[in-house]
């Protein structure tokens, strides 16, 4: 089994999409409850908690909530009082309440590596909504099936940070298996320390995408309704050239 990943270098890469705070705080504006799935360290979480949302935050991974739960603490006790942080698996899940809002934020419906796994959830979210609440989730687009990519292909850089005296270079390399739409992103740190050892740390994350298609159809399988698509998150319509699908539902409409 592969380790789970280091949350804080995780974090480091992985700052969500332009533009995706801004708009799942303004989808829960008015709203009282609010249920994220995988919600990692907090970067969307701890915004919608400032708001003053009600604010449940579920993931797999208890480095992340740790983390979450650090950063929560220099919160005022009013914030820390109305979150709270849950160590559960999104494909099965039961809170014993409802909520206004349910959000998966970049990519993490991706997380689940079998299309039963992904019903599974939806299901369950679908049985967390409180009436007229949504569901509120964005992914990549992807257009057509990937070749596969050499296993032997080199790491390549894609930047290099500073960190608490820390220089560390950042390396990724894709790998594609089209026949199962799984994606597996792996990461390379080269971590120098500020007295100058060196060392890495490697992780990878697997994620089986979808088609725009495939979406809409589980989403029906599983009792969501009234299904909107954007492309972006300024709010254009999905189509053709979208490279993100934003989804919106909930449990009633056609």
């Amino acid at each position: 089994m592969e380790p789970l990943y280091d949350p804080d270098l995780y974090d480091l890469v992985h700052r969500g999409s332009p533009g995706d705070v801004g708009f799942y705080l303004a989808a829960c504006r008015g709203t009282g409850s609010v249920l994220e799935l995988g919600c990692g360290s907090g970067r969307m979480g701890l915004g919608l908690v400032r708001a003053g949302h009600r604010f449940v935050g579920l993931d797999t991974h208890p480095g992340m909530l740790a983390l979450f739960e650090q950063r929560l603490s220099r919160l005022s006790s009013a914030m820390s009082e109305r979150t709270q942080l849950v160590l559960a698996d999104m494909a099965g899940f039961a809170l014993g309440e409802c909520f206004d809002r349910i959000i998966i934020p970049y990519n993490g419906l991706y997380c689940l590596l079998s299309e039963a796994a992904v019903l599974s959830c939806l299901r369950c979210t679908r049985a967390h909504l409180a009436p007229g609440g949504r569901l509120i989730f964005d992914v990549y687009r992807v257009f057509t099936p990937a070749p596969d990519l050499d296993l032997e292909e080199e790491f390549s850089p894609t930047c290099t940070i500073e960190s608490e005296g820390r220089r560390i270079e950042v390396l990724e390399r894709c790998d594609w298996i089209p026949a199962n739409q799984i994606l597996v992103a792996r990461y390379l740190y080269r971590i120098r320390e500020p007295d100058g050892r060196m060392h890495e740390q490697a992780f990878c994350i697997p994620q089986r995408y979808l088609f725009p298609e495939q979406l809409e159809a589980l989403l029906r399988s599983a009792g969501l309704r009234d299904i909107e698509l954007l492309g972006d998150f300024d709010g254009r319509s999905f189509d053709e050239q979208s490279e993100t699908v934003i989804a919106s539902c909930s449990t009633s409409g056609s």
